[in-house]
């Protein structure tokens, strides 16, 4: 236990750092900030209650961030390329 604590610490403070940099100059900043409160909140609850299913919940959506971000990324490269 006290090793998944260790790490589920790890995330939360890198999800809080995500979270702290968005610019909220662009209205898709409100968006990510509600999916990081909903993997902090996941990760806290996981940690809390010991519950596996909590932590899937904050993966599942932490995978749904980093493929978002994907798609960004693929949709940038093809606009630089033009």
């Amino acid at each position: 236990y006290s090793k998944a604590n260790t790490n589920i610490i790890k995330a939360e403070r890198i999800v809080d750092h995500l979270s702290a940099t968005l610019n909220d100059k662009y209205p898709v900043a409100q968006e990510f900030r509600n999916v990081y409160g909903a993997i902090m909140q996941a990760l806290i609850q996981g940690n809390i209650k010991k519950d596996v299913d909590e932590l899937n919940r904050a993966l599942e959506y932490s995978r749904m961030i980093r493929d978002t971000w994907k798609e960004v990324m693929k949709v940038s490269e093809r606009g630089n390329a033009t």
